[in-house]
């Protein structure tokens, strides 16, 4: 509560000194950039007091490129993942978000994970230990700054198809529940390219423990449905050219395709 209540009176405090609504204001975009031209990794966490906690670790370690920011207000919006989009595509870099290791601050990470995905970035979102935020974690001993870099957080797509597994339970045992978690995760898969998608069909087939026809079929009939992405956004894909499972690396407007 004393955190909650001090990164409330800091947002409000630099709304009213910027002349900017919460919807459009990233602490420690500019303060960073300004401070340390070589941040160039952007890493979204909840509030100011985060901010200053991994900016303080990065200085005291030299992790001159890590840049965190986080949304003054109740909820990440579009208008910040497209300011954190500008850095990310100057620098070609993917785009970490630590939010709370709860079960709210996972559902939020996710959240502002599909926002950054549709303003065409590659994200990562850290895992946390249960029940810490990114400045609790910090304050201990045994803390490195390797939980907030994207080597280390999973994409997007490898945490919807934990979700998936997860919501099958015991179903997993059975052909019908492999297929039910591998429909849930094609459905999601077809919002990407297909050649993103295609080199992800191996993996995921393992996981399922389904042949690879099996998974294809699948993904296949999920790109044959409309789709229409939230807010009318037409998401853009930028590649890290460190995943060997990317084709390439660059900014490319996306229009999903359609298998026929």
């Amino acid at each position: 509560m004393p955190k909650m209540l001090a990164e409330l009176g800091l947002q409000r405090r630099l709304e009213h000194l910027l002349g900017q609504p919460e919807g459009a204001l990233l602490y420690g975009l500019h303060e960073g950039s300004t401070a340390n031209p070589s941040g160039r990794r952007p890493v979204v966490v909840e509030g100011p007091l985060d901010v200053l906690a991994v900016a303080a670790r990065a200085h005291v370690t030299g992790d001159a490129e890590m840049l965190a920011v986080a949304a003054c207000g109740t909820a990440f919006t579009i208008t910040h993942a497209r300011r954190v989009a500008d850095v990310a595509f100057k620098h070609q870099a993917p785009v970490v978000v630590a939010l709370d290791g709860d079960a709210a601050g996972r559902t939020a990470a996710v959240a502002a994970g599909e926002q950054l995905r549709y303003a065409g970035l590659d994200v990562r979102v850290a895992v946390l230990p249960n029940g810490t935020d990114p400045a609790d974690y910090l304050t201990r001993q045994n803390s490195t700054l390797d939980v907030f870099r994207d080597t280390h957080a999973l994409p997007l797509l490898t945490i919807r198809v934990q979700r998936a597994v997860a919501a099958q339970g015991d179903r997993m045992q059975w052909i019908e529940g492999r297929l039910a978690a591998a429909r849930a995760i094609a459905g999601y898969l077809a919002t990407y390219p297909v050649s993103y998608a295609a080199a992800q069909i191996g993996w995921i087939g393992n996981v399922l423990d389904l042949e690879a026809a099996t998974f294809t079929f699948e993904v296949a009939a999920a790109y044959r449905q409309p789709c229409a992405p939230p807010n009318g956004a037409r998401p853009a894909a930028l590649i890290n050219p460190l995943d060997s499972d990317h084709a390439e690396p660059g900014r490319r407007t996306y229009e999903r395709e359609v298998i026929t």
